[in-house]
């Protein structure tokens, strides 16, 4: 629409004049790296016997899928997976078994060992490891309309996923998935932006400035014949930007300048013991271990608040966890993290010469862990050992509590004596989330 000759001389359409969308992606990319390392020592025997020859040998296969699509300047999407495969190599025996990789010397053993690794190449090898993220950028287009181009606010949606196959030689204890889930949002307010859209104001704005470069000026050394001149005028500046008493209430009530702020949340869950391999997105058949779950979705929502959901208990309920006979050897601990922080600053000038800068900071952190597998008790699976740790930080203002007297006897101040009295109330509301307590 920019073309459009309405949409030219107005800016209040300007975000009609400056829409667009992409038809296509921005980016399609596929790489596949294929390495093959192979190492044979024979140690030379001096008697009889025979000695077999060491192996040493490698068959990687590492395939990297990107994606970015870019729907229009304030809403971008880029997707990027990396799969890291072997390929099988039988240990096909010759003679005096030696391990068959010469195929002048021993041709039809050579065509069996070429044949098994011609099927593991094209049944894409064996997965190891697989992992992608996902990255999803919205920004505002509060800067297109007049009234709120003083506005900047611009989010971020960011996903992982992982699956880990077990060892080979230990494949009964399952594999191991983890997901992570980032949500951040940035804005800030130019208030100074704000108050110059009305031309009074803006004005105001201006010759506070100025009147501030003028006041900061000082004769020049040594004294010239024109110093006289010089300071008339200067005095004259001075009067020029003179404020009247309205105009110093005006500039009180504009001493709000900038507001910024940050809000993140970081969570993530990690689950061991998990049967199913990978096939498509990390998924085998599209079925476990979910959509949601690669998506990054969490037991918790955005705000660290519990949802009802136990991402374990339904991976034990859909059968998607290895035998239970196997279970019990499980050593890594089922992992939930939750970390949210938020941070804000704004800065107020009541005048010229004095700048506050004022912060607000919240952190709080909370992990729990547990030996999710089976239970013979039970007769299912159930969290062991479950252990629950946290933070929580925050900036405040004491300076109601600062001052306060000390009590002469007991030597403790009013806040100290309000923080004991409510650790009863404290006990009680733990005591009620704690089916494990006795009330006391």
């Amino acid at each position: 629409f920019k073309n459009v000759g309405l949409f030219k001389k107005s800016k209040w359409f300007g975000l009609l004049k400056d829409f667009n969308i992409n038809l296509g992606p921005k980016l399609l990319g596929f790489n596949t790296d294929i390495q093959r390392s192979y190492s044979e020592n024979l140690i030379r025997s001096n008697f009889a016997n025979i000695t077999r020859p060491q192996v040493t040998k490698n068959f990687n296969w590492v395939r990297t899928y990107d994606f970015k699509y870019d729907l229009n300047r304030n809403l971008q999407f880029n997707f990027n997976a990396v799969n890291n495969a072997i390929i099988g190599e039988p240990e096909v025996m010759g003679p005096n078994e030696i391990a068959i990789v010469n195929r002048e010397l021993f041709a039809d053993e050579h065509a069996i060992f070429r044949d098994s690794v011609m099927q593991s190449i094209r049944s894409f090898g064996t997965n190891m490891n697989y992992q992608h993220s996902m990255n999803v950028t919205l920004t505002l287009p509060t800067s297109q309309i007049p009234i709120t181009d003083w506005i900047t606010v611009n989010g971020r949606y960011a996903t992982s996923y992982n699956w880990q196959r077990a060892p080979l030689s230990q494949d009964t204890l399952g594999n191991t998935i983890q997901n992570s889930r980032n949500v951040s949002v940035n804005g800030q307010l130019n208030f100074v932006q704000l108050y110059n859209k009305i031309p009074y104001l803006r004005k105001l704005n201006q010759n506070s400035s100025r009147r501030n470069q003028v006041v900061g000026r000082r004769p020049q050394q040594p004294v010239r014949p024109n110093q006289e001149e010089e300071k008339d005028s200067t005095e004259n500046d001075k009067k020029k930007f003179k404020f009247p008493i309205g105009d110093h209430f005006l500039r009180l009530l504009m001493s709000i300048r900038n507001v910024s702020f940050t809000f993140s949340t970081n969570d993530g869950l990690l689950l061991p013991g998990y049967a199913p391999g990978t096939q498509y997105l990390g998924m085998n058949n599209f079925d476990s271990p979910g959509f949601g779950f690669i998506a990054g979705q969490q037991n918790t929502d955005l705000f660290g608040r519990e949802t009802g959901r136990n991402y374990a208990f339904e991976a034990a309920a859909n059968g998607w966890l290895i035998d239970s006979t196997y279970s019990r050897y499980i050593n890594a601990q089922y992992t939930i993290n939750h970390n949210q922080t938020f941070n804000a600053r704004g800065t107020i000038e009541p005048f010229k010469g004095l700048r506050i800068d004022l912060t607000m900071d919240r952190q709080e952190t909370r992990n729990n862990t547990s030996n999710f597998r089976w239970s013979t008790t039970e007769g299912d699976y159930t969290a062991q050992n479950e252990m629950m740790t946290g933070m929580l930080s925050y900036s405040t203002v004491a300076w109601q509590t600062s001052f306060e007297q000390i009590d002469n006897v007991t030597y403790n101040a009013p806040s100290f004596d309000r923080l004991k009295d409510a650790r009863a109330e404290v006990s009680a509301i733990l005591s009620g989330e704690n089916p494990n307590s006795n009330g006391t």
